[in-house]
């Protein structure tokens, strides 16, 4: 459907008006991708984030397996401290770690 114009005036001020319709209709869509992508970037960060370092770390076996093997995840155990008096103060010197899992005991100097 094609209009007719009487005179330059009329044509330009359609032009102005499409081209305003034009740019709030391209503002409005960039909104709307906006408000879609920022859920969809943060959901990318945390899948990225999870591979490494999972969220729910108690409940993730991957996780103990590979901490347990780093030397990182301490296992349940007695631990005792042992205090010595020096100058008036009161030291820790010396830690047992013992855990009953494996019957395993080491010292560690402090």
């Amino acid at each position: 459907m094609e209009h007719e114009f009487r005179n330059s005036s009329d044509s330009d001020h359609v032009c102005a008006q499409l081209s305003q319709f034009r740019e709030e209709e391209q503002r409005e869509a960039e909104e709307s991708l906006l408000v879609f992508f920022k859920p969809v970037d943060l959901y990318i960060i945390l899948q990225h984030r999870a591979k490494n370092r999972p969220s729910f770390l108690q409940r993730c076996l991957y996780y103990k397996v590979q901490e347990k093997n780093n030397g990182r995840l301490v296992e349940p155990g007695n631990v005792t401290f042992n205090y010595k008096y020096y100058k008036n103060m009161l030291e820790k010197c010396e830690v047992m770690d013992v855990h009953f899992a494996w019957l395993n005991a080491h010292v560690i100097r402090v």
